[in-house]
């Protein structure tokens, strides 16, 4: 029986030396991360994506009869696309706290500023960049200091792109209500 208890105590001290290791050099301050932070759970609910960069910028529209950019019918494959981005995309990973501090300010001056609303109010802000040639995405909430990588899970894509295509690319040709 002493023998059975020994080796009892000895397998609970080598589990918790064993867990102690683990988790010896985790930083438990770090929040756990939000996947779907710039994710849509109701994309039916969106009625407009205004999309800006600098002093250019667009709004895309939900009308009764579909979406209009200025007046003129938007593209129905591409607008089926952004919606599908922006309820789809996940978060890949956040970029270590050196790298957000290099690229959040890039992304603010140069990338896309992407504002969701819903009944007229933005439910969603962010600034979208990255690299095209890695097909990597970076994704910024507007007023935070912390970059993550974003994609479409199950793709290779640059989603970022989709926020870099020219105004007059999002109208059907000819196209007016």
């Amino acid at each position: 029986m002493k023998k059975n208890t020994f080796l009892l105590l000895l397998f609970l001290g080598l589990g918790l030396a064993n867990a102690l290791l683990f988790f010896k050099d985790y930083d438990f301050s770090k929040p756990a991360i939000n996947y779907e932070l710039f994710a849509v759970d109701r994309p039916q609910d969106i009625d407009a994506v205004v999309i800006s960069q600098g002093r250019l910028a667009y709004r895309l529209e939900r009308e009764k009869s579909g979406w209009e950019l200025n007046g003129k019918t938007v593209r129905p494959k591409l607008i089926e696309l952004l919606l599908k981005v922006l309820k789809d995309n996940r978060i890949e990973q956040a970029l270590s706290k050196e790298a957000s501090k290099k690229t959040a300010p890039i992304l603010q001056k140069n990338g896309i500023l992407v504002s969701v609303e819903s009944k007229g109010l933005p439910v969603l802000e962010f600034y979208a960049g990255g690299d095209r040639s890695r097909t990597t995405s970076y994704l910024l909430e507007k007023g935070s200091r912390q970059v993550y990588t974003a994609g479409l899970p199950g793709h290779d894509s640059f989603i970022a792109g989709l926020f870099e295509i020219p105004e007059t690319e999002w109208t059907l040709p000819n196209a007016k209500r």
